[in-house]
């Protein structure tokens, strides 16, 4: 005890050396309060820096890089497995067990060079691309392509490696993209996994988007974006918002339908499935529609469209107002590419005519009501 009190003492003994020493100081000139002050703020400072560097550069040397072995997703990431439907493979790839692998699985091309694919689409970000790395068979070259463009390529040759993080990529906008992994390269290509955003999902490969309705005297016209791959299309109606949908139409093979069952004065809902090898897709986007008796005015009155294209081409419809505000409103919301309109004159012997109306080709349009 005696020994505590003596260490108690020194400390205390110590400070006051200390106090003694700044006040001879200050009284001496030799230095001034402020100055003592300010250097008391500098060292605070000096602290807060270095544990604001401390946490920040720990956090980036915690992040995985390329190359690197990554058994689970970090933090603001998610994992889906190779065996996800999601997923497209095409080409020459068999999916084997595998205990070094995530969720024991991997999906393998084989070593002829034949442009085998790896496809998904993605709602996010970022994604990284996980695969074994092995030092005999891989493919010496695999690009990236995001969106129609390549922005990269890897090659998971090297040192054996499972579970590798061989690919990143990050700062994309907040959207759906299409990404695709193409051998470029003999040898195999191979997925153990994709990690995306948290809060992004992979989507189904062949859902429909853009999905858009027209509404006419007795009939709706729907058109959509095709899809790559689709062998067809089914649609779906509800009187509903959300459905139960009852399936109208089956093996569509373009991508617009016209709906003649409809009666005015009723508002319906569509969505459209795509069917591929896979099977149905998921929905697309619903929307809906009122088919109206033209006839009469207002709404139901009717006018000249008259569309000047880029090429110095102008088109001309008549049609009904409803027929005038839908086609407006496509092209104020820019929702899909182009517009179908359908001219039910002079068909001759045939069942349908159809002009489709790419939105970037148009220069102006006119409308005169009658």
């Amino acid at each position: 005890m005696k020994q505590k009190k003596s260490s108690i003492s020194l400390k205390k003994r110590g400070v006051e050396t200390k106090i003694i020493l700044i006040n001879q100081l200050i009284k001496g000139g030799q230095i001034k309060l402020k100055e003592v002050i300010k250097m008391k703020k500098v060292k605070v400072c000096v602290s807060l820096f270095v544990l604001f560097m401390f946490f920040l550069l720990g956090t980036n040397a915690n992040a995985a890089t390329v190359g690197q072995q990554l058994k689970e997703p970090e933090v603001g990431w998610k994992r889906y497995d190779d065996t996800d439907s999601k997923i497209i493979y095409t080409g020459s790839f068999i999916k084997v067990v595998d205990a070094y692998a995530y969720n024991n699985s991997s999906t393998y091309s084989g070593t002829v060079l034949d442009g085998s694919t790896i496809s998904f689409h993605f709602s996010g970000t970022k994604f990284r691309i996980i695969t074994s790395v092995h030092t005999s068979d891989r493919s010496t070259k695999t690009n990236v392509v995001v969106d129609g463009n390549i922005v990269g390529s890897y090659s998971p040759l090297g040192t054996t490696t499972p579970q590798c993080l061989i690919y990143e990529i990050t700062g994309l906008t907040n959207a759906r993209h299409h990404v695709q992994l193409i051998q470029v390269e003999a040898g195999r290509i191979m997925l153990d996994a994709i990690d995306i955003d948290s809060t992004g999902s992979l989507i189904d490969y062949y859902q429909p988007t853009n999905l858009t309705a027209t509404a006419g005297n007795a009939q709706v016209n729907l058109s959509w974006t095709a899809v790559a791959g689709a062998t067809g299309y089914n649609v779906k109606r509800a009187t509903t918002a959300g459905g139960p949908y009852t399936t109208i139409a089956t093996s569509v093979t373009e991508a617009v339908y016209t709906d003649s069952t409809v009666t005015n004065g009723t508002t319906y809902y569509y969505v459209v499935t795509a069917v591929s090898n896979d099977g149905e897709s998921d929905p697309s986007n619903e929307v809906s529609a009122t088919p109206q008796d033209q006839s009469s005015g207002g709404t139901g009155g009717k006018a000249i469209l008259v569309i000047t294209m880029a090429n110095g081409m102008e088109k001309e419809y008549d049609l009904t107002m409803s027929e005038i505000n839908a086609f407006i409103n496509w092209y104020n919301s820019r929702t899909a590419p182009y517009y179908t309109i359908s001219k039910n004159y002079n068909l001759g012997p045939f069942q349908s005519r159809k002009d489709y109306i790419v939105q970037d080709k148009i220069v102006n349009f006119e409308v005169m009501e009658y």
